[in-house]
């Protein structure tokens, strides 16, 4: 029967120094092989590096003194601006003129006009009266009455101006108001020339006034002292109301 018996210290250390003799003998076999220069690959490979001592710091640049600011001679003021005063004499307030009113005419009778009397005058001109003197509304030598002289005044005979017969606009308008108005009565009694003087504020019935008072108007022409009929002019009011006509309103349907 074979045994096995562990081995002494010594034989170890024996061992591991002939093991490591064994490495180097191969590792120097290799490198004599290669032709590895190890003295030159080593010299090569060395810098020289110069270790100076350390420069002193940079001295800092002169800060110069400051100039001392240099005196100079002071100029002369400027001249002093020019003052003005005001006169010894005072200018009075300006008088506050009001603006006066129109002189208001009067006259001794009250008419429609804007003049102190009513009548003709000693000279041909375009009033409605005729000769003589005198403050009266009618002709003559003297006095202040509405005739005289001899003549006769036109005389109204018809002035019925119905509402049913005003214009259609108008009367569905129900218009209504005061219609002033001049006209010339002629010798054959009827009017012409009719002008409207004072509206009713409706400029539709103010027309329509004209028109019908034209139509349906009649006088008895006036006549001068020798008895012929002569033209006269006369101022009309006619006042207009709402008054309705069934007749009419059937027929307008």
């Amino acid at each position: 029967m074979t045994g096995y018996a562990p081995a002494s210290r010594q034989d170890r250390i024996i061992g591991a120094g002939g093991a490591a003799a064994l490495v180097g003998l191969i590792g120097y076999g290799l490198v004599m092989g290669l032709g590895v220069d190890f003295q030159r690959r080593i010299v090569d490979d060395l810098t020289v590096i110069s270790v100076l001592p350390d420069s002193p710091p940079p001295k800092p640049d002169p800060v110069p003194a400051p100039k001392k600011a240099e005196k100079r001679k002071e100029g002369a003021a400027s001249p002093p601006n020019l003052k003005s005063k005001a006169t010894e004499i005072v200018a009075p307030p300006p008088p506050i003129v009001l603006q006066q009113p129109p002189p208001v005419v009067v006259a001794p009778i009250a008419g429609v006009g804007a003049e102190r009397s009513t009548g003709a005058a000693p000279v041909a001109g375009p009033g409605t009266g005729s000769g003589g003197q005198g403050n009266g509304t009618g002709s003559g030598d003297g006095g202040d009455g509405d005739g005289g002289g001899g003549g006769t005044d036109a005389e109204l005979v018809s002035n019925e101006l119905r509402y049913r017969d005003l214009p259609r606009d108008v009367y569905e308008s129900q218009a209504a108001g005061m219609v002033t108005y001049r006209a010339t009565i002629g010798v054959n009694g009827r009017l012409s020339d009719c002008r409207v003087v004072k509206s009713s504020g409706n400029r539709a019935l103010d027309a329509a006034t004209c028109a019908l008072a034209l139509q349906h108007v009649r006088f008895r022409p006036a006549r001068d002292a020798n008895g012929r009929k002569v033209a006269d002019s006369a101022l009309f009011e006619q006042e207009w109301t709402v008054t309705r006509d069934p007749d009419r309103d059937d027929r307008d349907r």
